[in-house]
């Protein structure tokens, strides 16, 4: 796999009920609830690029660094 590719994937969820559960604290927050699992799963793999083609020329893409 190229150094700069990432795969990605999620089990394929139907969601009956649940409840949002908020904190102040991020890592905190999240939900609970109950449903069906299906044993299908989706998965991806994306590579990163640096330009684009847009209005039939190749343009830079700009990233934010963080």
């Amino acid at each position: 796999m190229h150094p700069e590719t990432a795969k990605a994937f999620a089990p394929a969820h139907i969601s009956g009920i649940f409840i949002i559960c908020t904190d102040t604290d991020p890592l905190l927050s999240g939900s609970m609830g109950a449903g069906i699992l299906n044993k299908m799963i989706i998965s991806d793999r994306i590579n990163r690029i640096d330009r684009i083609r847009a209005s039939g020329e190749w343009k830079p893409l700009l990233f934010n660094r963080v």
